[in-house]
């Protein structure tokens, strides 16, 4: 039973992880400076493939900027969560961090895409909005699938 109580614990901390990563390294997109090269990047995402006025497409347009951008993110904190863990906690926090980057980026696909497969779902249609949202107001709702941290840091709208 402790080792239930240990793996729940364990599996709600990693998410939490993920969500304050996501939320920091999006902001961090969002930050126009001279030496923040994720800015510009993902700015491609808001200025050229989805205006406000055009938050969605046939097909998902991108050239890969969001793997470009955040990438360097991913390597920095793999490296801290590898010498701060046992191998094999680093193995398991590493591969349930992937799990979520992996969905998080395919929901992000689907809310961007027209006649989307998950728009038969309320929880996809009330995220979609929420994402839709920021692209309107970019200093709100950062995270995609979640948004307590956003509620958290006082940038939720709806």
């Amino acid at each position: 039973m402790i080792n239930l109580i240990i793996t729940i614990i364990y599996v709600i901390s990693v998410y939490y992880l993920f969500l304050g990563i996501e939320y920091i390294s999006h902001r961090m997109g969002h930050y126009r400076h001279k030496f923040n090269p994720i800015y510009k990047l993902h700015m491609l995402h808001h200025n050229e493939y989805y205006t406000p006025n055009r938050l969605l497409s046939d097909k998902y347009l991108s050239n890969s900027e969001g793997v470009l951008a955040y990438m360097p993110v991913a390597f920095i904190i793999s490296i801290v969560l590898y010498n701060l863990l046992a191998y094999q906690t680093f193995l398991c926090v590493a591969s349930q961090l992937i799990a979520h980057a992996l969905l998080d980026d395919q929901i992000h696909i689907q809310i961007h895409t027209k006649d989307s497969f998950l728009e038969q779902y309320e929880w996809f249609r009330k995220q979609r909005r929420i994402h839709f949202i920021h692209h309107k107001k970019i200093n709100k709702n950062y995270n995609t699938l979640d948004n307590s941290v956003d509620k958290f840091n006082n940038t939720f709208s709806n």
